[in-house]
């Protein structure tokens, strides 16, 4: 007999976070482009969705989904930011049903509240190796995830510089989160 696949939902609304305590479905949480005190906020709608359903908030095996670009560049960490930002605004728009078209191209859009820039650069897990590894650190400690899932590649991101990342995830940022959190963390990261 084949095990069914699990299913994950997103969508940070309680209603959203209700039916999937009542259906046993997975939650994912991305913090969009806010940082760890957003993830926070939505850790606590999926706890207390999970509570109200009388359901153990360990079945929502939570899943964070991030940006993340490691650089000691300030430049290219804009860069990514503002990549983030795009796609953001993109995803924003069709979660609202505003989107705008010009022909066949979903333009961008400033979204509600959207922050500045360099707020956004400062939210996100972008930095250098030390930088990445302590807001991953405040990420994990803010949502308690069971796995951690990164966006390396977002729009014009270059495919060197993702690589770069994912590698410097793997071999310099992984081992200071697990100096910092120990065992657990680093399973969630795996």
């Amino acid at each position: 007999m084949q095990t069914p696949l699990p299913i994950y939902v997103a969508g940070h609304t309680e209603a959203m976070f209700r039916t999937a305590a009542r259906h046993g479905y997975r939650v994912l949480s991305s913090g969009r482009v806010g940082g760890a005190a957003l993830l926070a906020e939505q850790y606590q709608v999926i706890k207390d969705a999970f509570s109200a359903e009388g359901v153990p908030l360990a079945n929502a095996h939570i899943t964070v989904n991030r940006f993340c670009h490691i650089t000691d560049s300030k430049e290219e960490g804009l860069r990514f930011a503002e990549n983030a930002r795009y796609q953001s605004r993109l995803a924003s728009s069709l979660r609202r049903r505003q989107e705008v078209m010009q022909g066949t191209v979903l333009v961008d859009k400033p979204f509600p509240d959207e922050p500045p820039l360099e707020q956004i650069h400062n939210d996100l897990l972008i930095g250098d190796v030390e930088t990445v590894a302590e807001k991953l650190v405040g990420e994990i400690r803010a949502t308690h995830p069971v796995h951690m899932c990164f966006s390396f590649k977002v729009g014009a991101t270059p495919h060197k510089a993702a690589m770069r990342s994912m590698e410097l995830m793997m071999s310099e940022v992984r081992p200071r989160v697990a100096r910092a959190l120990g065992p657990p963390a680093v399973r969630a990261a795996e």
